[in-house]
């Protein structure tokens, strides 16, 4: 059943507002449940970059240059991952002559250190904090419980049972 107009439709349908005069107010789609899930969840994620776009830091702080940092490992990782697993899985196979096993290893070693998602670092947007971050949020757990303490946080409350 849609919500705004209150008509039995299939999940597939298209369902259209309009006021008085005909005009058409909102056009939209009905989803499965599912996918209305992942949308709130796309929207979530939105707001919560743009809040932290608003609250950016005007100083270059140690946070910043920490997370400044661990951006570049993850553009480096990304930029070298095919090659590294391609090294890797050279190195590995038994079937090889030793001697072409040898110079895949020797490639490998060559990479750069940082371009591995080991070194890779989740890290708190707000405080550059490394332990206890929540990936979905990318925030630490004192910054976490302070904006949902505030209400910024859109969907989160405080569990009682």
């Amino acid at each position: 059943m849609c919500q705004m107009c209150r008509k039995s439709k299939k999940l597939d349908r298209k369902c259209t507002l309009t006021n008085t005069s005909g005009t058409i107010l909102v056009t939209y789609f009905i989803f499965p449940q599912f996918i209305q899930t992942l949308i709130s969840f796309i929207i979530f994620n939105l707001h919560l970059q743009i809040f932290i776009s608003l609250i950016s830091k005007t100083s270059t702080t140690m946070s910043d240059k920490r997370n400044i940092q661990d951006q570049k490992r993850r553009l480096l990782a990304e930029k070298f991952e095919l090659r590294r697993k391609l090294y890797k899985a050279f190195t590995k196979d038994t079937d090889l002559p030793n001697d072409v096993r040898e110079k895949h290893r020797c490639k490998l070693a060559a990479l750069p250190r940082n371009s591995s998602f080991t070194r890779v670092m989740n890290r708190c947007v707000f405080t550059g904090r490394a332990h206890a971050v929540y990936k979905m949020f990318r925030v630490s757990r004192i910054v976490f419980r302070d904006l949902a303490s505030r209400g910024l946080l859109q969907g989160v409350k405080k569990a009682s049972w």
